[in-house]
């Protein structure tokens, strides 16, 4: 059985088939739609989410963020029908924060960690967790995304869904990779933001390149998807 799936306690998997990792250059032709990862109904979660308006192709809603539907909808996928834990590198305003939270709360259980550098920004997700009444589910932890990951290794912790909108240059995503699969517990996904954005062209992000190379690294692990501008990663 695909180990992607394995951990799914709630839906029937979906099990697409894992794709070879596309061009830049393809990628950038078009933007993937929202596909649900797990064969279910769409909760309240989901139905929330995808009510949010849309503007300049980014989800406009409260807190702000950058993700697409298709992130926004995948994100919360991930962590809703997974069974453990949930990471996010990077946490900016809230909104990934707070739709990981949204999926605990529905799953009912588990709890959704913020590692993010910025002291603002580790204030505004926090506010924003608590505007929700999301508190329960989430923790911060401030300080250097790499850092953090590596105490994280050290200690042994997993995770089932995992996303990460930290650095987007070459030498922190390449940094972040390197633990990424010592954290991914069996059956979890990863998702990371721009992975298909223009800037990895020119070199100003390194996503591509560094999931790329993970990839490659490490043969159990497989890309399932890019929906929106992320790659959907995990376990084969």
């Amino acid at each position: 059985m695909n180990r992607l799936f394995m951990r799914a306690p709630v839906a029937a998997p979906l099990a697409p088939p894992p794709r070879a990792i596309p061009d830049l250059p393809a990628l950038l032709e078009a933007i993937e739609a929202y596909q649900p990862v797990f064969r279910t109904e769409p909760d309240a979660g989901h139905r929330l989410i995808a009510s949010w308006p849309v503007s300049g192709g980014l989800v406009a809603t409260e807190p702000r963020g950058f993700l697409r539907p298709a992130d926004a909808l995948t994100l919360y996928d991930i962590a809703r029908y997974t069974s453990g834990d949930a990471l996010e590198i990077g946490s900016a305003w809230g909104l990934s924060a707070t739709i990981l939270c949204r999926a605990m709360k529905a799953r009912g259980g588990g709890k959704v960690v913020s590692m993010e550098i910025d002291p603002e920004f580790q204030r505004l997700t926090m506010a924003a967790v608590r505007k929700l009444r999301l508190g329960r589910w989430h923790e911060m932890r401030g300080g250097d995304g790499f850092g953090l990951l590596r105490q994280a290794a050290a200690r042994q912790e997993s995770f089932s869904a995992i996303f990460i909108d930290h650095d987007h240059r070459l030498e922190a995503s390449l940094q972040a990779c390197s633990l990424l699969p010592q954290l991914l517990a069996p059956g979890g996904l990863m998702l990371f933001h721009d992975f298909n954005d223009r800037l990895n062209e020119t070199g100003e992000y390194g996503v591509y390149a560094a999931v790329a190379k993970m990839l490659r690294d490490h043969p159990a692990l497989a890309l399932y998807g890019v929906p929106g501008c992320c790659a959907l990663v995990g376990w084969r």
